[in-house]
């Protein structure tokens, strides 16, 4: 799981660093950070997906008109760009 500290006002910060390895040393291909957020508070991370080329991240986050149970997500896909950094797809909205 993310590092998460609390920040101003309650809220958490989350974000996962994205390793490659290459000729057997780390290389670090970007930080996936929470891209969706529409007011309201937690922003961060229901859990990301791995696959060969890309990061799934699954955030969750509380407008205010959610319920306390029930937050509100999105699913942004990271791909590996052409210079080997990670490149955020635009968020969609799940619930």
């Amino acid at each position: 799981m993310s590092p998460r500290s609390p920040g101003p006002g309650g809220r958490l910060a989350g974000a996962y660093l994205i390793f490659a390895s290459e000729d057997e040393q780390l290389l670090l291909l970007g930080t996936v950070t929470p891209q969706q957020y529409a007011g309201g508070h937690a922003t961060g991370f229901e859990r990301i997906d791995l696959t060969r080329g890309q990061v799934t991240a699954h955030e969750n986050w509380h407008r205010h008109e959610d319920s306390v149970c029930c937050p509100s997500g999105a699913v942004t896909v990271w791909r590996v760009g052409d210079d080997r950094t990670l490149e955020a797809g635009t968020p969609r909205v799940t619930a």
